[in-house]
């Protein structure tokens, strides 16, 4: 419907750097689909403004939708969408240099990914988790975390990933 397209524009000029054409297409999608019965579809926007606020350095703007996402993905139990969110929430702290906010949302999102199985969440958790780790000068910590991921994404044959694993892991 009119929701999705919004959302589809909103991608659209995201892409194009139109940032504030962007940020509008994405409001009047969150309009509508305050109305509509699915919150799954309503985190998704939230989800996608979170990003464009992230994009343009906007970090509170950006952290306030993502939370907005992540509340109704917990009040859903939605735990297929759950470790992406926990994982923007860290990317966002760690660029704050909240390093126990951005370790705590890793984690948290690792521990979901260990309990359905999500293992392409789980390797990109554990390289951001390593990241921060390497940033606060843990670097033994940060080694395991990067030997892991990679574990991973060759189990699961994700090779555009083990490129970043591996230039973290040269550190």
């Amino acid at each position: 419907g009119m929701a999705t397209a919004y959302d589809i524009l909103g991608q659209a000029e995201e892409k194009l750097g139109n940032y504030p054409e962007s940020e509008q297409s994405y409001m009047a999608a969150i309009e509508i689909k305050k109305g509509l019965d699915n919150k799954l579809l309503l985190a998704s926007t939230y989800n996608n403004l979170g990003n464009l606020y992230n994009l343009q350095g906007e970090y509170s703007e950006a952290l306030k939708y993502h939370y907005k996402a992540l509340n109704i993905k917990m009040e859903l139990n939605d735990s297929t969408t759950l470790p992406a969110s926990y994982n923007n929430i860290g990317l966002i702290s760690t660029d704050l240099n909240y390093f126990d906010d951005a370790i705590e949302n890793y984690k948290k999102s690792i521990s979901i990914c260990n309990l359905t199985g999500n293992k392409r969440s789980k390797a990109v958790a554990l390289n951001n988790l390593g990241s921060v780790y390497r940033n606060i000068g843990k670097y033994d910590i940060a080694l395991e975390c990067f030997k892991k991921a990679v574990q991973i994404n060759l189990e699961i044959g994700n090779e555009d990933f083990l490129a970043r694993n591996y230039d973290n892991m040269g550190m």
